[in-house]
């Protein structure tokens, strides 16, 4: 997959700005095809970053116009458009491996086909092109790797999973930012064409004076060899180097399942069950769940780093059947988050081992989960109040609120003997071990979280988070006073 990178860019200029102007010319005779040109010159701008870096693939946005193209004028059209323009990039790029040129040409042809059907079943355009991140997986590594590269399967895997995040956090912008922006352009042929052809522009100069940043980024990736994989052992090395311990992940798979089941409990139809609509809705929210566990999840394991250990994370069965039961009794009312515990382990730094760690920096490594729960909490409501109650966002917001009530909850309070991760076949919830470890901190929190998401329901982010300080610093004032306690 990887290749000396060569980028033509006398060729790969002129091309550019020659589709420009073609489509400037040709937008009083032909709006649409207007546009089309213009997306075919972003669509090679896009390659630029892939060009200088196989480690920045997943910025390209081929995909992306090709079906919206498919959506707006029929599965062909956006097809043709993306299997073509992506051989014909080939040419500026010689340095590619040929056979990633072939899978991807192949991978968004048939997608401009798969979500033009999909796409009544989803109904909205950027939870579309959300689960295409879904759907390129699938089809570029287990289904046309195995078939034409068969060699190449565990360090494709390997990519995927070391390449998920820039892809993830890609896709969700880009398909909330332009992904109903651009359904409506295409349709429509608005004179608002004009934005294009700003950022195409604005985009290729971004890229045009940051190429060298791009280069070094590169070589400091190659340099620190955290993109090359073993094939032997591919898989296991993406793991150990996201922080994922390969028998965790049996468990991380497990409770996104049951926790996105729990979710969508109320969602499988309105007044009658409809299969249909369940499948779509758990389509929607896995990948929503996925990000909000697994970043809850990176913040224990972030934190744990500083102080020298490692968090994994344990699950707790049956806490999961309760949640899963919970949540479909409830119509997806109540999700029950809390499914298992950070567990730490010792890890060699500075050429020895950490001693075992206090109940303060216990409570520090711990509170980071709910942390950035909140600020997902947060984020959510923004991009509701700038793009609407959208499906994903609506489950971006419950869900998170949901992880971050029950894991403020201080539910069996642990011992501040040792690390206090006794084995229980309920876990106790972080707030336990925050509570256990720091009075202040889990009050100045709990104090902050509180107030914040309830003054957002009333009020704007800005004075919902002034009030969440402020409840905070008061709650922290008087247990300190209160009770004599030191504040760290």
């Amino acid at each position: 997959m990887v290749g000396p990178k060569v980028i033509l860019w006398k060729p790969l200029i002129l091309t550019v700005v020659a589709l420009l102007i073609a489509s400037v010319v040709i937008y009083f005779f032909n709006p649409k095809l207007s546009i089309i040109l213009v997306l075919a010159a972003l669509g090679l701008i896009s390659r630029i970053p892939a060009g200088i870096s196989t480690y920045l693939n997943p910025l390209e946005m081929i995909d992306f116009f090709g079906v919206s193209i498919a959506l707006s004028y029929g599965p062909i059209y956006g097809a043709i458009f993306s299997l073509v323009l992506f051989l014909f990039s080939r040419i500026f790029l010689p340095g590619e491996w040929p056979m990633y040129t072939i899978k991807w040409a192949l991978t968004i042809f048939m997608g401009a086909f798969v979500f033009y059907y999909l796409f009544p079943v989803v109904g909205s355009i950027s939870t579309l092109f959300t689960i295409m991140i879904l759907w390129n997986t699938l089809s570029y590594t287990f289904i046309l790797t195995p078939l034409l590269e068969r060699d190449a399967l565990m360090t494709e895997i390997y990519y995927d999973i070391m390449l998920s995040p820039i892809a993830i956090l890609h896709r969700i912008i880009i398909s909330f930012v332009g992904g109903e922006f651009l359904h409506e352009l295409l349709i429509s042929g608005s004179p608002k064409v004009a934005y294009l052809y700003v950022f195409a522009a604005v985009f290729a100069a971004v890229l045009w004076f940051g190429k060298d940043i791009i280069k070094k980024f590169n070589e400091a990736a190659s340099k620190s060899n955290i993109f090359t994989a073993d094939k032997p052992s591919a898989i296991r090395t993406a793991l150990s180097r996201i922080g994922i311990d390969k028998g965790e992940l049996k468990g991380i798979i497990l409770a996104i399942v049951v926790l996105s089941l729990a979710l969508t409990a109320g969602q499988w139809g309105d007044k009658t069950f409809s299969a249909a609509d369940g499948i779509k809705n758990m389509f929607i929210a896995i990948p929503v769940v996925a990000l909000s566990f697994m970043a809850h999840e990176w913040g224990h394991k972030l934190a744990a780093i500083k102080y020298g250990v490692r968090a994994f994370f344990k699950p707790a069965w049956p806490m999961m059947a309760f949640s899963a039961v919970i949540g479909i009794i409830s119509g997806g009312w109540a999700v029950i988050t809390a499914v298992g515990n950070p567990i730490l382990t010792n890890i060699k730094r500075l050429g020895f081992k950490s001693p075992e760690i206090g109940p303060k920096p216990l409570a520090n490594i711990i509170v980071a989960g709910p942390l950035v729960s909140l600020f997902l909490v947060l984020l959510s409501k923004v991009l509701i109040g700038a793009y609407g109650e959208t499906t994903m966002l609506k489950d971006l917001y419950l869900f998170n609120l949901w992880m971050l009530f029950f894991n403020i909850i201080p539910l069996v309070v642990p011992s501040q003997k040792g690390s206090g991760m006794e084995k229980t076949i309920f876990p106790p919830f972080d707030g336990a071990f925050v509570l256990g470890g720091s009075p202040p901190l889990f009050f100045a929190f709990a104090g902050f979280a509180i107030g914040t998401v309830a003054a957002l329901a009333f009020l704007p982010l800005w004075l919902a988070i002034s009030i969440g300080l402020a409840l905070g610093l008061v709650l922290l004032a008087y247990i300190v006073n209160e009770k004599g306690l030191p504040t760290s």
